[in-house]
């Protein structure tokens, strides 16, 4: 089985795989298994990505950009138009921003939890315009989670307006007001799949 992330349900992944269906398949042969406690890492170094299982069942996948922990390169298509050549600035461009993210004293990251991904990057400066991408981490996506504006951050209460991509299938940004749609859209468009 090889895994395709480029239609955005990587989700449907985690619904159905079972790390026990994975160690009983020849297919993953060439994968290896660590064990802590409770969480499993069944990894491929040379495909770049690593299944990460807590109490057997799927949590996240890391998808690896090369010489990354001795991983080579996911040659894979990357979910949300993503490429590893892309930098912090470009994935802002595409997704907006987030609350949830870090940085300084150790590289830094984007978590977009209504999307199911976290990009992490080589570099621990934000203003390093070629601070280019180490690895992403996908998860279940939480429909639930609270929306944030992509621009503003601040959060959108669920009784107010909720201002999106101008292509109705995008479900990539949110924006409080028509003020920060302006501010961002344009630079979304350009990147923006739909």
């Amino acid at each position: 089985m090889e895994f395709d992330f480029s239609n955005n349900k990587f989700y449907e992944y985690f619904n159905k795989l079972n790390i026990n269906d994975l160690i009983n398949n020849n297919n993953y042969s060439d994968y290896k298994l660590k064990e802590f406690k409770n969480i499993k890492y069944f990894s491929n170094l040379n495909k770049g990505i690593s299944l990460c299982f807590k109490n057997d069942i799927l949590d996240s996948i890391f998808l690896y950009n090369e010489n990354i922990d001795k991983f080579h390169k996911y040659k894979n298509k990357l979910p949300y138009s993503i490429n590893f050549d892309m930098k912090n600035v470009d994935i802002i461009q595409l997704l907006g921003d987030t609350p949830k993210k870090g940085g300084g004293n150790y590289p830094i990251f984007l978590n977009y939890p209504n999307l199911g991904i976290e990009i992490n990057f080589i570099g621990k400066d934000w203003s390093d315009l070629n601070n280019t991408i180490s690895f992403i981490i996908l998860f279940n996506d939480n429909k639930n989670e609270e929306l944030y504006c992509s621009v503003c951050t601040n959060k959108i209460m669920k009784n107010n307006n909720i201002f999106k991509c101008n292509n109705k299938n995008c479900n990539l940004v949110n924006y409080c007001s028509e003020k920060c749609k302006n501010l961002h859209i344009k630079f979304h468009l350009k990147l923006c799949y739909y």
